[in-house]
Parts: C-alpha cells; structure tokens; sequence
C-alpha cells in the first residue's frame, strides 16, 4: 500500500480490496465475507468457496475440503448444506437465482460462482432469531418446515418515494 506510484494502478484496486477484507475481518460470517467478496472474478467457480476459507470462522471452514475434481454444484451444494445444518439458517437461499441456476443441481443450491452485487438485507430474517427447521431428505430434496405468512395477488410499480414513507404505509401512519 506504500508503494506509491510504482504500483500499477488496476493492482493497487485489487491490493485495496484485499485489504479491506482482512482489515475488517473480526468474526465475520460466511454469508458476509461471500457478499463482500461476491464481484470478485475467479479462474474457476469453485474458488468462490476456496478463496475465503482462511477467512472463513473455523467450525465451517473445518467442513470444507478444497477438491478441484469434484464439480462445481457437488461444492457449491455440500457448502450450502455444511452451512445451513450448522446455522440453522436459510440466508444463503438469496444467493439463488433462477437467471444463474447451477445446471443439473436443485433450484436450491447458489451458484457462488456467478458475480453478485452485495444484498443489503444481509441479517435480516423474516423469522426473527429462531431456527429455521430444515431436514436433507437425500436425493437432492431439502424440506423445510414454513408457515404461509401472506399471499402476494398482485404487483405494482412503487408510488413510495422513500423509504421513509414506505415504513409509514407499512405501520399504518
């Protein structure tokens, strides 16, 4: 980072992003190291999962074995899983996208190997703190237990300015 002008200028972005990262790593979740690090490029998919795991707290990254010949959904899966049976937490599910599914696995599964913008409902979850209640069935289904909360007939484009008045049509004001 002292190096002055003797570094060129498209490195010195990467060496500031690396930064950043291990500045600020002070017991940071996996999802939040994977949102943060989500626009960086790899060589290959898998390093999405492989790159963070010094970064990543230890009870998962224990889970995660760097195997360059399994496929990259078999990865991207057993980390899913790793992650969920250990949090009991369905975070990870915002990653998944219908436009960047990952072929021949669950409609479950994130493809962490696609570059994402950074979702800003990181920690925000529609149960509160309490568990989720998950079970892999095996044969790539995953049961998870839900209550139907409400039921979206219709979409419209948004007459909300703000946030600000967005909070008060919610809360009635």
């Amino acid at each position: 980072m002292k190096g002055g002008g003797s570094i060129p200028p498209e490195m010195r972005d990467r060496l500031q992003n690396i930064h950043r990262i291990c500045a600020y790593n002070t017991e940071q979740t996996f999802p939040q190291l994977l949102y943060q690090t989500g626009l960086f490029k790899c060589s290959q998919h898998v390093d999405k999962i492989y790159g963070i795991l010094g970064l990543t707290p230890t009870v998962l990254a224990k889970k995660i074995h760097p195997n360059y010949h399994l496929p990259a959904k078999d990865v991207f899966q057993s980390t899913f899983l790793e992650h969920t049976m250990l949090t009991n937490r369905l975070e990870l599910l915002e990653v998944c996208s219908i436009k960047h599914r990952v072929q021949n696995a669950p409609s479950w599964v994130p493809s962490f190997g696609v570059s994402f913008s950074p979702l800003s409902r990181l920690g925000a979850f529609a149960s509160g703190f309490s568990s989720a209640h998950i079970k892999y069935k095996g044969s790539n289904i995953l049961e998870v237990a839900g209550v139907r909360g409400s039921t979206v007939y219709s979409i419209h484009p948004s007459c909300v300015e703000n946030e600000a008045d967005l909070y008060n049509i919610v809360r009635g004001k």
